[in-house]
Formats: structure tokens, C-alpha cells, sequence
């Protein structure tokens, strides 16, 4: 078994945080990994800062792209992997020093096809100096293992792994074994495209195990991508739903009664952000509102399928209105 473990980090504009990584990174117990930086175009120092801890680091090594997204370039990295394990690392995060090492040795305990631990969300300035303050409040080691298919991929989608890829240690073989290898990440999915990317996982793998320990922490930026002003690309969550939506339903009638819940859910979240942020375009928010129409009573959450009705009659009734007017002309 090749014990190499291949670290992909996608880089745009982060600068000011690469430095808190660097230091997670050379804390790391587990030695033999290695790490590939890429430079999605950024316009700040983050080139020249990746080129000179690579210099300084043999196991790591960068490549640069045109600026095309976190999907390309994750999937730009995985060509290069060459570990028989793989994980994704965000640059403006930070790592327990034994996030390889434990993930390492519950994947190899049984030959698990990926291993998933617990992450912790931390403030945009957090530094890595205090990073051990942090009271994870872990009362009791709980170390999980998981084989039956439809189990696994209804705890995906009820998010006891969390949607996204960066708190997993996946094995290469079967990730080679996906469909599109190594353009695993949708390219037109901007917002939740680590959650496409993982259903397809779930539904390949054979077993997990899973650990209560928190060894990834995730940074929350008011720049990032889900904290930006509404555009159409925040619509892309959806696709990353819909994508899988008649697989799911084939498949595992467990999770897609959790799928289908998620993304009436999400589908409201995402009209009542269109809503405060002026977004009033007919062609995106008529398809919304059809979908929900058909489908709002199937969401498991009783109070967003007593809202809708309420939210629809008070904020886009105008907006239908004048819609069905134009239609009629």
C-alpha cells in the first residue's frame, strides 16, 4: 500500500492566512505526505508566497492556472496526486497537527475506503497560535465504522460527515474508480460543489469510519464565496442538488427523503436572499417558485412548509402576478 498522502490546496487571494497554514503544516506527526498548491490566478502575494515554502519544502510543489474556480482547481491538483491518499485542504484553514496521522490510521485500520473526522468552524482573524484554546468539548472518544451502503449515504445527506470534502481522507483507488477522473469537482457548480462531489463518493464507497475528534478548523470569511452579494452563481447550490436528485431517489429512498427536504429548504433560503437583495428577475425566480408549488409539502421541517405559503403570498405574490401578466399579453 502506497502510504503517500496527497494534500490539495486551491489558492486564490489568501495571503493573509497562508502563513497560519504553513505552520499547521509543518506541525503535521505523519511526515509522509505531500502537498499541491494551486494558484487559482490570485492578483495578491499568494504566488510568491507558495513559491517560497516550496522552496524550502521538497514533499510540496505549486502550479499556477488562469482563474477558473475551486472546482478546476482541485481537480487541476488531483492529476498530480500521487498518494495512495488524498484530501482537501483550504489555504485560509488550519490543521490539528495530527489530522493526517489520525486519519491516516483509522483509514488503514480496515481498509476503509475513506475516514471522516469532526471540524470546527473558527473566526476569520483565529491565528494558529490560538488554535489550542479552543475548547473542542470532547467528553468521550466515539470511533465509528459504517458498511451498509444505504446507511452511509443517508448519513451523508442528514450531514453526519458534514457536505463538505475538506474533513475526509479518501482513498486514490477509488476515486480513480469515479466517473470524469480527475475532474471530480463540477466546474459550473460555485456554491456547494463540495456536496456534488461527495454524493458521488458516498454512493461508490464500500465502508467509512468515522471519529468524533475535531482535527480540521474551518475558517468563516465574510469574503469568502457564500458571504458575497447575490448573483446567479449562488444559484449553482441547487444544480449541485438537482444533479443528483433522480440517482437519490432510484437508489436510496432513505436518504432522498432527507435530499428532497434539503433542497426545498434550500430553495427557500435562497428566495428570501434573492428577496433582500433586490434580485427580481423573473426568468430566476418563477422556475423557484413553480418547483416549491409542486414539492414545499415534502420538506420535513414543519415550519418552513407553514412558511412558504406565507413568504410566497407576501413577497412574491407582486412578482407572479406581473409575471402570469406578461404571459397573458
Amino acid at each position: 500500500m502506497n502510504d503517500l498522502v496527497s494534500i490539495v490546496v486551491p489558492c486564490y487571494n489568501v495571503a493573509k492566512w497562508l502563513d497560519d497554514l504553513f505552520k499547521s503544516l509543518d506541525a503535521q506527526t505523519y511526515k509522509n505526505f505531500e502537498v499541491i498548491f494551486v494558484d487559482d490566478g490570485s492578483k495578491d502575494e499568494t504566488a510568491k508566497l507558495l513559491e517560497n515554502y516550496c522552496k524550502n519544502h521538497k514533499n510540496c510543489r505549486y502550479i499556477t492556472q488562469v482563474n477558473q474556480g475551486v472546482s478546476v482547481a482541485r481537480n487541476n491538483g488531483l492529476k498530480l496526486a500521487g498518494g495512495g491518499f488524498v484530501c482537501f485542504v483550504d489555504p485560509d484553514d488550519i490543521l490539528s497537527p495530527n489530522y493526517i496521522s489520525r486519519l491516516h490510521e483509522l483509514i488503514t485500520s480496515g481498509d476503509y475506503d475513506c475516514a471522516v473526522c469532526w471540524l470546527k468552524k473558527i473566526d476569520e482573524n483565529q491565528a494558529y497560535e490560538n488554535i489550542s484554546q479552543i475548547d473542542v468539548n470532547l467528553k468521550k472518544l466515539e470511533i465509528k465504522t459504517y458498511q451498509d451502503s444505504q446507511e452511509i449515504m443517508t448519513n451523508y445527506i442528514r450531514w453526519v460527515y458534514e457536505y463538505s470534502s475538506l474533513n475526509k481522507l479518501y482513498k486514490t483507488s477509488l476515486l480513480k474508480e469515479l466517473p470524469n477522473f480527475p475532474n471530480l469537482f463540477n466546474k459550473d457548480i460555485y456554491i456547494y460543489e463540495d456536496f456534488d462531489f461527495c454524493y458521488r463518493v458516498f454512493s461508490a464507497v464500500k465502508n467509512v469510519i468515522t471519529t468524533n475528534e475535531i482535527l480540521y478548523y474551518y475558517r468563516q470569511r465574510e469574503s469568502s464565496a457564500t458571504h458575497q452579494k447575490f448573483n446567479k452563481k449562488f444559484l449553482t447550490d441547487l444544480l449541485a442538488f438537482e444533479t443528483n436528485y433522480d440517482h437519490c431517489k432510484e437508489n436510496y429512498p432513505e436518504a432522498f427523503k432527507y435530499l428532497a427536504s434539503k433542497r426545498i429548504c434550500q430553495t427557500i433560503g435562497k428566495l428570501m436572499l434573492m428577496k433582500r437583495n433586490g434580485f427580481d428577475s423573473y426568468e430566476e425566480i418563477i422556475p423557484l417558485i413553480n418547483y416549491l408549488d409542486k414539492n414545499y409539502k415534502q420538506c420535513l421541517n414543519k415550519g418552513m412548509r407553514f412558511a412558504y405559503p406565507l413568504m410566497r403570498a407576501v413577497f412574491f405574490a407582486r412578482t407572479i402576478r406581473k409575471h402570469e401578466k406578461n404571459n397573458a399579453k
